[in-house]
């Protein structure tokens, strides 16, 4: 079942903002359009973000089928037919198979849940600033702005 606008939207703004970041520090690779990725064998786990970002040197182009590489950071949108516990759940997966963090967004509450493993999640709002912190040096950006609620 698609998504709807504000899943699109927000997924859409998510990916220029980190290709922005991408292309002006040359620093990373960006990735949409859920391709998958291999995150287990045998029993072959495969999820697909909704933005994947690669740290510089990580990302890996023209694979065929699923590539069997976690990305740095995995971006899910909240879509009208997911439940918070089925998104924060999917949020572990990505941090324990080794991704460094995992956002969440909600395009109706117009928040962010950023995990990191070992750490409390922490839920941003419109009126806060999103960071990389030492993932994604110098990314900055107002909550509002991933939203359009400028």
């Amino acid at each position: 079942m698609p998504a709807g606008d504000p899943h699109s939207e927000a997924v859409s703004m998510t990916h220029i903002t980190l290709g922005n970041y991408t292309i002006s520090n040359a620093y990373g690779d960006v990735r949409t359009g859920e391709p998958g990725y291999c995150l287990e064998r045998d029993l072959d786990t495969v999820l697909a973000p909704d933005v994947a970002w690669f740290a510089p040197g990580r990302s890996q182009r023209g694979i065929r089928g699923y590539p069997e590489i976690i990305p740095d950071l995995a971006i899910e949108i909240k879509s009208p037919g997911n439940s918070w516990p089925e998104i924060t759940a999917k949020a572990y997966v990505w941090l324990n198979c080794g991704s460094q963090q995992a956002w969440d967004a909600d395009p109706l509450t117009a928040t962010i849940t950023v995990y990191c493993l070992n750490t409390a999640p922490v839920t941003l709002g419109k009126d806060d600033v999103l960071d990389g912190g030492e993932l994604l040096p110098r990314f900055s950006i107002p909550v509002r702005q991933l939203f359009r609620l400028v």
